[in-house]
């Protein structure tokens, strides 16, 4: 049975956002030394509009308090805005990347806007539907917290157990009802309208290293019953139109690697934080990438035509923007990835976004979400030296949903 509960869009209002402290030098390689002042700033820039707790061992809470406080005294506008709590959760963490191995926060649906109309299935872009069930005031908790299993990413990375027991101590601080799932996924992997409908790529559901012998049904299933989805739009599939093309990244006898993820450089496999989001019900924007970018160019096409086919087709119809991604960068050798729909939704009015010290393409991408979103205040953020870490705001981030919505 369907849990009377659904997970809530970004734009939903939030009582906080999470974030963990970074400490890990082998995250940034060579590289860390400007990482910590980083999440400093984060912290006091995400506090002018929401709370910010953030998750850090015990030994790192003295510095990080220390960068904190350095930050607000040097920052001219401390003195004329209130900046909101920022404040720790005593918790050891392997690495940062909050998002991923956090709690999914989702809500009663009463606290939440109605599914909208029969689900329509898509020919590109498979779609799996489901009916909902169940009655928000069956309740009893109004907020609750989905732990899915964390295994560094299909086993990229050895130490990942304290991150894999950090969402239970954060559901646990926010008296969350804790739902356990067998499923492996992250949060970074599941981008959804609030209505229902879901986002994800294939390539980091299904597959040996996350839930081997578990199927795309069964995966499908496991995810309308813990986060109250009714639609979900497996990307990263065969594209009818592509001739001699299978799976994303794969041309026959093209010489890609079959292995590549959309975006290179990321260790995911294929989050869609980084490929693709919703601004709100009837918009997503998409990750596009030029001839300079290699295989990521066609990988990136395949995905904006299967999102361009669903969204006609999905009931209500969603417009698919175009959001180009920078110039490419390597650290090292090392692909670095660099999408602007890694961005933070701080609910309905205001979105940091991502810039990676590329002038022309920073200022187009706040060009696109200034205009897609023209009541929203669109703040950039220079993530240059965290995106070394092979990740960005939203990555670094997690939402706590309001349960209660004023005004």
């Amino acid at each position: 049975m369907q849990l009377p509960w659904r997970m809530p869009a970004e734009w939903h209002p939030a009582s906080a956002i999470w974030l963990a402290w970074p400490h890990k030098t082998d995250t940034w390689p060579g590289h860390f030394e400007n990482v910590p002042p980083f999440f400093a700033r984060l912290a006091v820039e995400i506090a002018r509009t929401h709370p910010v707790w953030i998750v850090a061992d015990k030994s790192l809470v003295p510095s990080a308090t220390e960068l904190i406080r350095r930050q607000i005294d040097g920052d001219p506008s401390s003195g004329t805005q209130a900046l909101m709590e920022i404040r720790f959760l005593e918790t050891p963490t392997d690495d940062c990347w909050i998002r991923d191995y956090g709690p999914v926060f989702t809500l009663p649906h009463l606290l939440l806007p109605e599914t909208s109309g029969e689900l329509l299935p898509a020919t590109s872009g498979e779609v799996s539907a489901a009916t909902p069930s169940g009655d928000a005031r069956d309740a009893a908790v109004p907020l609750s917290a989905v732990h899915f299993r964390f295994n560094a990413w299909g086993g990229k990375y050895q130490h990942f157990q304290r991150d894999a027991a950090a969402g239970p101590r954060i559901a646990d601080h926010v008296s969350a009802r804790l739902i356990e799932s067998p499923l492996c996924a992250e949060g970074g992997a599941l981008e959804t309208d609030g209505n229902g409908r879901l986002l994800v790529c294939e390539t980091t559901l299904v597959g040996p290293t996350r839930n081997p012998g578990m199927s795309k049904e069964a995966i499908a299933e496991e995810l309308y019953r813990t986060l109250g989805v009714t639609e979900i739009v497996w990307l990263g599939e065969s594209d009818p139109s592509d001739s001699g093309s299978n799976e994303i990244g794969h041309k026959e006898s093209s010489g890609e690697d079959a292995n590549a993820p959309p975006i290179s450089g990321d260790d995911t496999d294929g989050h869609i934080d980084q490929l693709a989001r919703f601004l709100d019900p009837y918009t997503v924007v998409v990750a596009t990438a030029d001839h300079r970018h290699g295989p990521s160019q066609l990988s990136l096409q395949k995905i904006r035509r299967q999102l361009i086919t669903w969204g006609r087709q999905t009931e209500p119809a969603v417009t698919v923007i175009d959001l180009p991604m920078p110039a490419p960068r390597f650290i090292d050798g090392q692909a670095v990835p660099q999408s602007y729909c890694n961005f933070l939704r701080l609910g309905p009015d205001r979105i940091l976004m991502p810039t990676f010290r590329d002038r022309e393409a920073d200022a187009g991408a706040l060009d696109i979400l200034r205009g897609a979103l023209p009541t929203c205040q669109i703040d950039p953020v220079d993530c240059f030296d965290l995106a070394w870490g092979l990740g960005a705001l939203h990555c670094a981030s997690l939402h706590q949903p309001a349960v209660t919505i004023t005004g």
